[in-house]
């Protein structure tokens, strides 16, 4: 108990608490990995309505790099777009305040500055997996147009996509730990597939799997400018809708479509399809991923052939076989 009570007064120590103007606040950069706060304007305007003293606590964190002090703002962002931007629109002006209470928090370096504005931030604001994905695109300075990327909702997209590979050996949910690796892992996979323009609506990329099979299918063909290409016409393909059923024998793509529009209750993935869990996701995977690599490799099939090929009893490619040695096919 001694040694607990001497760890929180040193905790103590490196907390300071000061008063602060709205300007000089607005004045300190925000930490490099905070979430694209557009996306929370609205929600956080409507909460402003209601003034309450809690809205005037922020927070910053401050350590010492080269010898140089390095201030970020870490909490109270939003609030800070709203009162800087969108006085008389989104806030009224009356509700903006002069004067902030600021939480200092003095750490020794960067990582446990970023690891202390996860623990702030989400635990006050709730900010979600997709938020901090979208933290993460703004410190690698990517920007995306799709709006599933640009909002960052690749969570289990990228747990799943992720499996067997260097920051994901084992297909671990994504964490805290593991997430910026992660995104850095698939960060040229991620333009390419912006690249691609797959519109919200779209109704073959509705399901996760479909998005997780276009990183996977990009990532495996990168080193190959001419595969990456195809990779690239396939998604567009199948993006487009494009099939062709005119012989027996169908190329990759062609199946893959045939069992997308074949809906949820039918066809080799008869009550899978559509499934976003620990169970149905991969096997959705396993038929894509083997149909996708059919296609890179110019071979066709007749129909149910992922399942002659991967469900007999004496199969060596059940279980999940294609995904989960995807990457070293």
């Amino acid at each position: 108990m001694a040694a607990i009570a001497l760890a929180f007064k040193a905790f103590i120590k490196q907390i300071t608490t000061v008063y602060m103007s709205r300007q000089d606040f607005h004045a300190t950069p925000i930490i490099p990995i905070n979430r694209d706060v557009n996306n929370r304007l609205g929600k956080v305007a409507k909460l402003l309505k209601i003034p309450m003293l809690t809205h005037l606590e922020v927070a910053m964190v401050r350590f010492y790099e080269a010898g140089k002090e390095i201030v970020w703002r870490i909490n109270g962002n939003t609030r800070d777009e709203l009162w800087e931007n969108h006085q008389g629109t989104l806030i009224d002006p009356s509700l903006v305040p002069s004067q902030l209470v600021v939480t200092i928090y003095d750490v020794a370096n960067r990582r446990d500055a970023e690891k202390l504005y996860y623990t702030i931030d989400s635990s006050e604001s709730a900010e979600s997996g997709s938020e901090k994905i979208t933290g993460i695109f703004s410190k690698l300075s990517l920007t995306f147009s799709t709006d599933k990327i640009k909002k960052g909702i690749l969570t289990k997209i990228l747990e799943f996509a992720s499996h067997g590979t260097t920051p994901n050996p084992k297909g671990m949910p994504i964490t805290n730990d593991n997430r910026e690796p992660i995104v850095k892992y698939f960060r040229e996979e991620l333009q390419d597939l912006d690249g691609c323009a797959i519109g919200t609506k779209n109704p073959r990329f509705k399901q996760l799997a479909m998005w997780a099979l276009a990183l996977m299918a990009l990532k495996k063909y990168s080193n190959n400018e001419k595969q990456t290409e195809k990779v690239i016409q396939g998604i567009k393909r199948i993006k487009r809708n494009q099939s062709n059923t005119s012989n027996p024998s169908w190329d990759g793509i062609t199946h893959i479509l045939s069992e997308w529009n074949s809906g949820k209750d039918n066809g080799e993935l008869m009550g899978v399809q559509g499934g976003s869990c620990a169970v149905t996701l991969p096997r959705q995977l396993d038929f894509l991923l083997f149909h996708f690599k059919n296609y890179m490799d110019d071979v066709e099939e007749t129909e149910g052939a992922w399942s002659r090929k991967t469900q007999r009893k004496r199969s060596l490619k059940k279980g999940n076989y294609f995904f989960n040695n995807w990457y070293t096919l």
